[in-house]
Order: C-alpha cells, then structure tokens, then sequence
C-alpha cells in the first residue's frame, strides 16, 4: 500500500498521520495514487462488448475494401475547367525576385514595427 501525502502551505510532502485520515484541515490537500482518483472505474462488460463489435466492423470493413471498388463518379459540368493546368511560373522570374526581396525585408524590419 502506497503512502498517502499531503502538502503543507509551504509546499512541504508530509505523511498523512493514519488517525487523522478522515479529515483534511482547511487549506491542506491530499495527494493519493491514480487508482485511488474519483471518476469512471473502468468499462462495463456491456460497454466492453459494444466497443469490442464497432472494432472488429471496422477492421472487417478495412480488410473487404479491396473487394469492392469505389464507384466511377461520373463527370460534372465544369469538370473541364478544373482539370485545366495551372500556369507555373518560371524560376527567376521578375516577380519571383521582387516576392522574394518584399518577404526577405519585411523579415529584416519586422522589429522596428
């Protein structure tokens, strides 16, 4: 069995003495194990098996996936438009360097903002 602590207003860990563990003096807290922290125990054997069931359909899902491909969408109005290339500037470009000079002097006189 581990010790209960608790601490002092000045920061100290003491032993909590074993007569006095029933009461804690006003301003004083006590530290106790995690096993020993209020809140939810541990699941219930209906919660265990409902979690247990969504697990295995998904990995049974995950492992059929190959068995059945995704449908082929089928193309939209304005599909063209989106598999249009997008124009890429040329590396040394005017406007690259310019970009790049702006970004390179807001970097240097950020400080003096």
């Amino acid at each position: 069995m581990s010790t209960l602590m608790k601490q002092l207003p000045d920061g100290r860990l003491v032993p909590v003495d074993d007569e006095r563990r029933t009461v804690v003096p006003d301003g004083q807290r006590v530290r106790v194990p995690l096993v020993m922290m209020d809140g939810k125990t541990g699941m219930s054997d209906e919660d265990a098996a409902r979690k247990a069931a969504a697990r295995q359909g998904y990995v049974n899902r995950l492992g059929d996936a190959w068995k059945s491909p995704p449908p082929q969408r089928q193309p939209q109005i304005g599909d063209e438009r989106q598999r249009a290339p997008v124009p890429v500037q040329q590396v040394g470009d005017a406007s690259e360097s310019e970009a790049y000079r702006r970004y390179k002097a807001r970097l240097e006189d950020g400080w003096r903002r």
